[in-house]
């Protein structure tokens, strides 16, 4: 199978399968958690908070390291975000494999994807508002 026909015809089919399974074990791990989640408020708390100050650092420090390195702003964007990636789904599975579904490391995976949407949605947005040279040419 060549790129062409990995990209136009297999991703396509496999995509949408592979987030309704990433979705399926977060559900299942929730329902798992949710005891805990619920009757340890304190503990999620702990695990929560630090993630969007990571989140923060690590987005801001990378994107003006590439805006530094005179890096464009799609790249800078991507790079940042990549950076700030905390690769949830592999925390989850390594969580389970070693400690067990209803260990205290895996309600640590399953805090993370709680807190990581949020500050995903906001960082663009910022930049261009807080420093308008860092964002992207209006072009269009």
């Amino acid at each position: 199978m060549g790129r062409d026909a990995y990209e136009s015809r297999f991703l396509p089919k496999i995509g949408p399968w592979a987030l309704y399974g990433l979705l399926f074990t977060i559900v299942i791990l929730f329902a798992l958690q949710g005891r805990t989640i619920t009757s340890q408020p304190l503990d999620v708390a702990r695990i929560a908070l630090p993630l969007p100050a990571y989140f923060a650092l690590m987005w801001f420090g990378t994107f003006a390291l590439g805006k530094a390195l005179g890096l464009a702003y799609d790249r800078t964007a991507t790079l940042a975000f990549t950076a700030a990636g905390n690769n949830f789904e592999l925390a989850i599975a390594v969580a389970i494999a070693t400690f067990g579904v209803t260990s205290g490391q895996a309600l640590s995976g399953v805090v993370g994807p709680l807190s990581d949407p949020h500050p995903f949605c906001h960082p663009g947005r910022m930049t261009s508002t807080c420093c308008p040279a860092l964002s992207l040419p209006d072009t269009m």
